[in-house]
């Protein structure tokens, strides 16, 4: 029998009721608390006790309250506050509910190329402002368990970018920019090799997670004799060439099957320099394609059978008496009640 959470009805900073646990992590645990002042729920990440006494976790954990604060976008989780009490290290941020895109394409398998469109232009939309924000934060864990997906009055699919834990600014936090984090079936060649990172590591991460949302799995997932995973995706993602989109998404417009396949390109250099281009390219290309279906369709000629049903002589009505008596009697009123 698991042990009762000990964070369970206790106040934070005099004003966060917490309720109940939402979700956990290998440093901390997220619960569902209530702002006392202004009744309504909130999200409140606390690191782990033995977390708290790591002086890298605290860091970590401090970097995602700073880094996450600087963004304002829609599609990035709102941070409402953060600090230490009583020795507990918290985070708080808006309650959002909905699900983890990665439990959506569990449940639903491959997405309509529409569909994942949607999804993957709001993502980069909220890597659009980190990464040009003057801090110059790159995420460093894009994948489908950090995209949160709700739907909101009027909007379905409304995208939130969670988790800018191990997210680093380039714009002078003192925090390095190099080493070996993320996860690795999103990681990019550079992540493997220890190398430094920029907005390209992140909008590779995200050509995997397109792939994956679009196919059902990643582009590279290991055997399954393998018995571990960490040397073989090492490998792939180095030195294997990943599918190509267009032979493993039937359907998909071949304009963005290749787009995909940039983003998924072993040398930064041959992938979009920032997440405003790979957007502005991602929408034209939707547009494009949208045209093209809609050119096709207009110009499909009308079909054989109806142009011989037109020109054959109408045949004549059929009897009265092939009318099904019941029916007829359906529409007959019945004897007055006296």
């Amino acid at each position: 029998m698991s042990q009762p959470d000990t964070f369970t009805g206790r106040i934070i900073a005099g004003k966060y009721a917490i309720k109940e646990r939402i979700g956990a992590g290998g440093m901390g645990a997220v619960y569902r608390a209530l702002h006392q002042q202004t009744g309504g729920d909130v999200a409140v990440k606390v690191l782990h006790g033995t977390a708290a006494l790591d002086d890298h976790a605290v860091k970590r954990f401090q970097l995602e309250a700073q880094n996450a604060a600087q963004l304002r976008h829609a599609n990035t989780i709102r941070v409402i506050d953060f600090g230490i009490d009583e020795g507990v290290f918290y985070l708080v941020m808006e309650h959002l509910v909905g699900h983890a895109l990665n439990d959506l394409i569990a449940r639903q398998g491959p997405f309509p190329w529409r569909r994942a469109v949607h999804i993957t232009r709001q993502v980069l939309a909220s890597l659009w402002e980190a990464h040009e924000h003057p801090r110059i934060i790159i995420h460093r864990d894009i994948k489908p368990a950090n995209i949160f997906v709700l739907d909101q009055a009027g909007t379905r699919d409304h995208v939130k970018v969670l988790d800018f834990g191990i997210a680093r600014s380039l714009a002078g936090t003192g925090a390095g920019t190099q080493g070996f984090i993320g996860t690795p079936y999103y990681m990019a060649p550079e992540l493997w090799k220890g190398e430094l990172v920029d907005a390209r590591t992140d909008l590779y991460a995200l050509g995997c997670v397109v792939f994956e949302m679009l196919a059902g799995a990643p582009p590279f997932v290991p055997p399954p004799s393998a018995t571990e995973v960490l040397l073989p995706l090492l490998g792939m993602h180095c030195h294997d060439a990943p599918p190509r989109t267009v032979d493993a998404v039937a359907g998909i417009p071949p304009g963005l099957a290749a787009w995909v396949d940039r983003l998924l390109k072993k040398d930064r250099a041959e992938r979009p320099p920032s997440a405003r281009e790979a957007l502005e390219e991602l929408d034209r290309l939707a547009r494009e394609a949208d045209l093209g279906a809609a050119a096709r369709e207009h110009a499909r000629p009308p079909r054989v059978a109806l142009q011989q049903d037109a020109a054959a002589p109408a045949p004549p009505p059929a009897p009265a008496a092939a009318v099904a008596p019941t029916e007829v009697a359906a529409l007959e009123p019945g004897p007055a009640v006296t």
